[in-house]
């Protein structure tokens, strides 16, 4: 930090190590010393929400931190709990809480398609991104890492040219694997958060929020027309008149 104050002086840092401050104590160790050797540059920094707190976070704002991400994933407890991740709810509606009450901006990043991931765990994480309001959100689509109890699990479904859509996740979203819901579904549900968002956030002039109130019905409408195409087909698998392939990852008893 001393180096780089005195060296380049830059506008602000982004401490992209998604192990910054997993040891809290090391954490707030190193926030003292920054603001004891004078050497605050504003920064944006990755952190979990089982170490936020209003001290930590008032050493953090001490420190020079502008914005905290959190790796939520989902706002449903089911699907975190299939992700392993040691994390609850409650606890990530609190940390929001607390780091908005600091006045330290929020990042979400949220995962879609997890293996048996449904409407219902959906609706769960709309909910906390509207209600918990981050000032930002980063999206994926779930993808099999190898080496991971995930990839394991679903290393057979796998698309023929996974390769070549790993290298193309980095300029958009791609589906690794056979998932519940095709790629078009989880694109369309992106859009119509963020045109919501959009809408509820939006400071312009009435004709720029009319434009984009136009982009949050249509967005909206493609994607209960894909949700609602999917219950028919369901409806109709289960009457038996149509038949839906077997699938490893979910049973088609809960869409």
């Amino acid at each position: 930090m001393r180096f780089l104050k005195e060296q380049y002086n830059p506008d602000t840092l982004w401490i992209a190590d998604d192990t910054f401050g997993l040891n809290r104590r090391w954490l707030e160790n190193w926030c003292d010393e920054v603001i004891r050797c004078g050497i605050r540059i504003p920064f944006r920094c990755f952190t979990r929400v089982d170490v936020i707190g209003p001290d930590i976070l008032a050493r953090l704002k001490a420190a020079g931190c502008q914005r905290i991400h959190l790796g939520v994933e989902s706002g449903s407890q089911r699907v975190l709990d299939a992700m392993q991740k040691k994390t609850r709810v409650a606890d990530i509606r609190r940390a929001s809480r607390q780091i908005h009450e600091a006045g330290i901006k929020l990042n979400y990043f949220i995962m879609f398609g997890y293996p048996g991931e449904t409407f219902k765990d959906i609706q769960e994480t709309e909910r906390l991104i509207f209600e918990a309001k981050p000032d930002s959100v980063g999206y994926s689509i779930a993808y099999p890492v190898p080496g991971t109890e995930f990839y394991e699990h679903v290393k057979d479904r796998l698309a023929s040219n996974s390769d070549v859509l790993w290298e193309r996740t980095s300029r958009g979203f791609q589906l690794l694997f056979r998932a519940r819901y095709p790629l078009l579904y989880y694109c369309l549900l992106v859009r119509s958060i963020e045109s919501r968002r959009g809408y509820l956030n939006a400071r312009w002039s009435s004709i720029s929020k009319l434009i984009c109130l136009i982009n949050m019905i249509l967005t909206g409408s493609m994607r209960w027309t894909a949700e609602h195409l999917w219950l028919v087909i369901w409806k109709l698998h289960r009457s038996k008149w149509f038949f839906l392939p077997k699938r490893k990852e979910f049973s088609y008893d809960e869409p």
